[in-house]
Formats: C-alpha cells, sequence, structure tokens
C-alpha cells in the first residue's frame, strides 16, 4: 500500500501541474499531496485543500479496495 507524500512543486520552464480531482491549476513553490503505487506506477497528484484527499481506497491499485 502506498502512503501520501506532501511535496513542493518544483517547474521547469513555467510549467504547472493539476489537481486530479478538482482540476486546480498547481504552480511553482505550492504545496501538493502525491501517491505512487507500485513499482513504476501511475502518480497520482492532489492539491491540499481539504475537499480533495485520498480516500484510503485510493492508495491502492486493487480493485477490491
Amino acid at each position: 500500500m502506498a502512503y501520501p507524500t506532501t511535496r513542493k512543486f518544483q517547474a521547469r520552464n513555467g510549467k504547472t501541474a493539476a489537481c486530479g480531482k478538482c482540476g486546480k491549476e498547481i504552480v511553482k513553490g505550492e504545496r501538493y499531496v502525491s501517491v505512487q503505487y507500485g513499482f513504476r506506477g501511475s502518480l497520482l497528484v492532489r492539491c491540499t485543500a481539504s475537499a480533495c484527499e485520498f480516500k484510503r481506497s485510493e492508495y491502492t491499485a486493487s480493485k477490491l479496495a
């Protein structure tokens, strides 16, 4: 099972990231939470808003979770 990691976005060449739930742009220097499950698994990114928190079932790729 993966665990969430809080990081600061470090953009290069003015690029931005987007929250996977609300779609808000995450700009350089802003904090975000990410989860990556499995070896070479997909990276899920969310902003730090309380409405965008990860559910426990989103920590794993299992269909039963």
